[in-house]
């Protein structure tokens, strides 16, 4: 049926040997995984964007000590939208030298 592109009949066999003698099983880890979305991780993100609301998004990843996703589960949860301050300030500057 799949001609060449068919996998070998040797390969099939030494996969079935594989899964039928030893544990593909999930093991058990040790602990709970760690996960950033805390609501003290949470507060925090508010506390410093109430504090600064310009502060830019890699700062406030750094300041935290958690990765990017993790921090955008955080916004999404806090409802905070983005706005970017520094296209506006700069939009300003342009205005007041033409002025």
């Amino acid at each position: 049926m799949y001609g060449e592109d068919a996998t070998d009949v040797s390969s099939v066999e030494s996969w079935v040997y594989h899964f039928t003698s030893s544990d593909t099983g999930d093991r058990p880890c040790s602990g709970r995984p760690a996960m950033a979305q805390t609501i003290e991780t949470m507060d925090n993100v508010d506390a410093l964007i109430s504090d600064d609301c310009c502060i830019m998004f890699s700062d406030l990843c750094t300041a935290i000590g958690i990765r990017k996703l993790a921090f955008m589960m955080i916004i999404r949860d806090l409802d905070y939208s983005k706005v970017c301050v520094r296209w506006v300030l700069k939009m300003l500057i342009i205005e007041r030298r033409t002025a």
